[in-house]
């Protein structure tokens, strides 16, 4: 026959491997007096001797057995059921300390730490109490403590922060800021007080829980959980079934926020509520609060600041902020277009429709930012799918060869994009459009619009060399184009080709012809010859010519110049 059976000198040995760490005796020691219904609790660290004094004046302690005395637990029948002490606690003491004294009731106990954890007999005794201050309540000293007084100090104020009742270190009243007060709101959970994130601080039975940012800057809603929350051994640092406990918390708080807004929305504001209240809405994911609000807030309008482009990992970072929000009133009247929409991908192609878009003046907004059912969804204007057409007449059709984009140049005085009920004439920004061109007009370089032909991006990193020749070489090739128009000088395109080498790209040289000078200092002078001199000019070489093989011929001396 077997039966469960423990052995116990190992099980309280191997106790001090349950406690989270050597200051968790502070927070025991502070519960103890809040459960022994002490009106403060004193705490004091001699760092020099070592030793850690906790004073209270609760109930005190009647049989110094029951606090040495493993699983078992002194405490009232409603401390009891309401905070379900594993009788545990003191133990840390144990472990934190090599000596301990218990000055309570008229009685005193010390002992060591290191006799006490091998079961050896401790004598308690009488004692005549003269100092009043602890005629009630309890002291207890813990000698040889291995603590600094710094981390004695940022335990006992990490621990003060939800504590009930008012803490003193070395003498001084510790600020609890996140105490129960008026403030604080009752709910399925416990006391809640909310704050304007999504942050939550968890405390039970005044402690804080290790999963909450303790931070002492750290701001956040905060709760003190009800009894039903249960704390895990020892020392209930963590809660039972953890996980699932902190999914329940969440959603209670988020529930809470969801009411204070619905409250909220009734007596501000509509511009106030929105401004102040989206975000966080957005935050708890409890935007569905504003789908009959008829205002949409500034943070979540964008408008287009330059030339739509690819813009890699960066989204949409040729638009800024907007300066105001829209209005349900401006957006049915039409006043104000809404759209989205930015090509990500080499095939998607419509920024003609961006390009409208921003020419127009409309107001960018994500439809992911709005709950299903929002009223502003059935207003947005989706680029992707606008149809637009693009109206220009020709004025030059030539090949560019970058070294990331190849395309077609097409220059115009200007273009009209149109769709529907919307139109717009452009003069001084290009755009590219299906057919593989690139619509230059007047007023424009082009070069804006290289990032809409190509992302430019090597390596996740964006290239600007690879950009920044792209770019020179389209501004030659422009400009070039534009000079044969009206019949100008190519001397500046030559003198660019001498330069890069680029003579491929730039196929207005073709049938040009031009003369050049280098001086000395390698530098080069360029004559261009018009078509019509180019027969004077064939003329007169042929004429140098012959009269170099003439006087070659002569050089025996027998016809000399005159």
């Amino acid at each position: 026959m077997i039966k469960l059976a423990i052995n116990q000198n190992r099980l309280v040995q191997n106790l001090r491997y349950a406690f989270t760490d050597k200051a968790t005796v502070i927070a025991e020691l502070m519960q103890n007096a809040r459960r022994a219904g002490s009106p403060w609790v004193d705490i004091s660290f001699d760092d020099t001797e070592k030793t850690l004094t906790i004073r209270d004046q609760g109930c005190g302690i009647a049989d110094f057995q029951q606090i040495l005395t493993l699983a078992q637990s002194e405490w009232s029948e409603g401390v009891q059921d309401e905070e379900f002490p594993f009788g545990m606690g003191f133990f840390s003491a144990l472990f934190a300390a090599n000596e301990v004294e218990i000055i309570s009731r008229n009685r005193k106990v010390s002992f060591k730490t290191e006799h006490a954890l091998a079961f050896g007999e401790i004598n308690d005794e009488p004692m005549d109490i003269v100092n009043l201050a602890i005629k009630k309540g309890t002291v207890i000293r813990l000698f040889g403590v291995e603590l600094t007084c710094t981390e004695v100090e940022y335990a006992v104020l990490k621990y003060a922060k939800g504590f009930p009742i008012p803490v003193y270190f070395q003498g001084q009243l510790i600020d609890r800021p996140r105490a129960v007060n008026a403030d604080f709101i009752e709910s399925d959970i416990g006391l809640v007080r909310l704050a304007k994130n999504t942050n939550i601080l968890c405390y039970l039975q005044g402690m804080p829980i290790s999963s909450s940012p303790n931070n002492f800057h750290v701001n956040g809603n905060v709760v003190h959980l009800s009894s039903i929350f249960k704390g895990r051994m020892p020392d209930r640092d963590t809660l039972v079934n953890q996980t699932d406990e902190e999914k329940k918390i969440k959603e209670a708080v988020r529930q809470l926020w969801r009411n204070k807004l619905l409250s909220l929305k009734m007596e501000m504001n509509e511009v106030e509520f929105a401004n102040a209240y989206w975000r966080l809405a957005g935050d708890w994911n409890i935007r569905d609060v504003f789908n009959d609000h008829s205002y949409l807030p500034a943070e979540i309008l964008s408008c287009y600041d330059e030339t739509p482009r690819f813009v890699g990992c960066v989204t949409n970072s040729y638009m800024i902020r907007s300066n105001h929000g829209v209005s349900k009133t401006q957006v049915e009247s039409g006043e104000i277009v809404l759209c989205y929409g930015s090509p990500e991908y080499d095939d998607e192609v419509f920024w003609s429709a961006a390009t409208l878009a921003k020419r127009l003046n409309w107001i960018y907004v994500d439809p992911s930012l709005l709950s299903e059912g929002h009223w502003a969804l059935s207003h947005i204007v989706d680029l992707s799918s606008l149809p637009v057409d693009v109206d220009y007449i020709p004025i030059a059709d030539v090949k560019f060869m970058g070294l990331q984009v190849w395309t077609n140049v097409v220059l115009c005085q200007s273009y009209t994009l149109t769709s529907g009920k919307y139109s717009v004439v452009v003069d001084d920004e290009s755009v590219f459009v299906r057919g593989n061109k690139l619509l230059t007009p007047e007023n424009s370089k082009g070069v804006e619009s290289l990032r809409q032909i190509d992302h430019y991006i090597c390596n996740d990193d964006f290239d600007h060399a690879s950009h920044d020749e792209d770019t020179g070489l389209l501004i030659c090739l422009v400009n070039a184009e534009r000079r044969k128009l009206v019949g100008g000088s190519q001397v500046d395109t030559m003198q660019n080709v001498l330069m890069t080498g680029h003579l491929n790209s730039l196929g207005c040289l073709a049938e040009s012809v031009f003369i050049t000078r280098i001086d000395e200092n390698l530098n080069a002078e360029i004559i261009q010859i018009c078509e019509d001199d180019l027969n004077h000019f064939n003329q007169f070489l042929e004429t140098l010519s012959s009269s170099r093989r003439f006087s070659s011929s002569s050089s025996d001396g027998l016809i000399q110049p005159s």
